[in-house]
């Protein structure tokens, strides 16, 4: 009795070492290798769209800074004007004084 059931259990035990741990595929057949291929595609189309998105992001943050000066810049030229229209007008108030 004992031997019979050894025995079955190496049977079962043998027909799970087929397995090649190469999980479902089967193997290197057609549909494995295919399966793959779609896989690689798919990565590299992702990495493509997220490398476009982060130009694109760099671009932004780079038209903002650009802008930010440009603001910055009108904003001293504007102040430097009204500073000189105040230091005119102190002067021709003196002038008149005279």
């Amino acid at each position: 009795m004992v031997i019979i059931v050894m025995m079955m259990v190496k049977l079962v035990m043998s027909d799970n070492d087929d397995d090649d741990g190469r999980g479902r595929e089967g193997g290197r057949g057609e549909e494995g290798q295919r399966g793959e291929k779609e896989e690689v595609e798919k990565r590299k189309e992702e990495e493509e769209e997220r490398k476009r998105i982060r130009k694109m992001r760099k671009r932004k943050r780079r038209q903002r800074k650009g802008r930010k000066k440009k603001r910055r810049r009108k904003r001293k030229i504007k102040k430097k004007r009204r500073k000189r229209k105040i230091k005119r007008k102190r002067r021709k108030r003196k002038r008149r004084k005279q």
